[in-house]
């Protein structure tokens, strides 16, 4: 089974971790030989053009063991909108990276994507075509070779809508965005209604948290890949609890739902029978985070089979 590494706490809008395989994306990859791929936005204000000028691009940077670096803008980011949230990963088959990002006029955004073709990049081509706010992709190779995207949509007091697409390793669109089924029914700190599961080795998990009045879990399974097996939840936060930051974890084969609200650790586990209602951790000059992390991580490995 891969390795179950946890990600650090983050309070960007999309955290996600992929429980089996590590082809994970993220801002910054490092290869099998040990090469250092990264993505980033560079303002069009200055570096390659002495006029001013507005909007972004999209940089990547290859770091080579022998310290030999490679930089290329991205074809079609250097241009006048902008480009956020990049993301990163390499083909588990060819280990060539695959990039994707946000870009935007200030009114919609779209998701955009550009895989490497060896000596240089395909041109910038989008995933979504619409008027509306998509936002904060993430992505992962399944076990079955097909690219998972997934990201947000429009803010709401509910949260956001999710979808997912998922691509071919040449970039071909398999199945296009498609919404995220929604569970009835929220968990909240007094119910455990509407709970799906998925077996904690073979899942991705997406955690958003746009919507400062909770916190949204959504569980995608990874068994009839490239016809994704996929369920939201909803996680609600008590009345005046707003989420700071989240993750999840695997312990003891559970998967592990946390997020920093204040003076409080929240955290729900889901097991055989589903996720648990949402409990807590006080902090306090004994208990800082860290602390409350490892409490809950001690009693979950003191439990039996899940």
């Amino acid at each position: 089974m891969a390795s179950r590494s946890a990600g650090p706490w983050c309070a960007a809008a999309l955290v996600f971790l992929c429980l089996l395989s590590p082809a994970l994306a993220a801002d910054r990859v490092v290869s099998a030989t040990g090469n250092i791929h990264t993505v980033f936005v560079e303002s069009r204000a200055n570096g390659y053009n002495s006029a001013p000028q507005i909007g972004t691009r999209l940089v990547y940077r290859m770091q080579s063991l022998d310290e030999t670096v490679q930089t290329m803008v991205i074809p079609g980011t250097d241009e006048a909108l902008t480009e956020s949230d990049p993301t990163i990963l390499l083909s588990p088959d060819t280990g060539l990276p695959v990039i994707f990002w946000t870009r935007g006029d200030g009114a919609s955004s779209e998701i955009a994507y550009s895989f490497s073709v060896g000596s240089g990049w395909s041109p910038a081509a989008t995933l979504t075509q619409n008027d509306a706010t998509d936002r904060g992709p993430q992505a992962f190779w399944g076990s079955s070779g097909y690219l998972h995207v997934v990201w947000s949509g429009p803010a709401t007091t509910d949260g956001p809508p999710m979808y997912e697409a998922i691509l071919d390793s040449k970039g071909v669109v398999i199945l296009p965005p498609t919404l995220i089924e929604t569970t009835a029914a929220a968990i909240v700190t007094t119910s455990t209604e509407g709970i799906p599961t998925v077996s904690a080795s073979d899942a991705l998990f997406a955690v958003d948290t746009s919507c400062k009045q909770g916190s949204r879990v959504t569980v995608h399974g990874g068994y009839d890949e490239p016809v994704p097996v996929h369920k939201r939840v909803d996680f609600v936060l008590p009345a005046g609890a707003i989420s700071e930051s989240s993750k999840i974890e695997v312990v003891n084969e559970m998967p592990v739902l946390m997020v920093k609200a204040g003076a409080r650790v929240f955290y729900s586990y889901q097991r055989s029978t589903g996720w648990t209602t949402l409990r807590s951790i006080t902090l306090d000059a004994s208990t800082d985070e860290r602390s409350a992390e490892i409490l809950i991580r001690t009693m979950l490995e003191g439990f039996g089979a899940p």
